[in-house]
Order: structure tokens, then C-alpha cells, then sequence
């Protein structure tokens, strides 16, 4: 199975994902970084933080090519109930 890396960027922070997740495709890859960005918005809101819609993740594969960045405002903008559940 393919292992995708969710390497975090908000303007001056960032957070490399040294671990990375086995998932089955690059739509899987989608639906992760979907669904992580939205679990992230949502601890910022509950700690009454700033919320990141700023943020994004570069997604990379195995190589760490990065595949496609993935906008935290498309979480943000996204209805949960067109998700598929992981």
C-alpha cells in the first residue's frame, strides 16, 4: 500500500510528517488530508485558538515528491457529510 506523507505549513510554522500513512490511493490521500485538516479546525475552535485557515498540507508520496497541496480552506468550505468515513 502506498505511504502518504501530510507535511504541515501555516505561514512561518511547519511540521514535516516523518512518519507518514499507508492508505490505498491518492483519492484516499485526499479524503485523509480532508478530513485531518477539518480535526484541526476544529481543536483550534474548541481551545478558542485562531482558527488556520491559512494552513495547508504538502502532500508527498514515498519519494517525498510532493503530490498536491491541500488548502485548509478547502476543509473549512467542505459540508462533513460529503466525507467518506475513514
Amino acid at each position: 500500500m502506498p505511504r502518504f506523507f501530510f507535511n504541515y505549513r501555516d505561514g512561518d510554522k511547519s511540521a514535516e510528517d516523518l512518519k507518514g500513512t499507508e492508505l490505498a490511493d491518492e483519492p484516499a490521500s485526499v479524503i485523509e488530508a480532508m478530513i485531518s485538516a477539518k480535526e484541526i479546525i476544529a481543536d483550534a475552535l474548541v481551545r478558542g485558538e485562531v482558527v488556520p485557515r491559512d494552513a495547508e498540507f504538502m502532500v508527498t508520496d514515498s519519494e517525498h515528491r510532493q503530490l498536491y497541496v491541500f488548502p485548509f480552506t478547502l476543509a473549512a468550505d467542505q459540508p462533513t457529510g460529503r466525507i467518506r468515513k475513514r
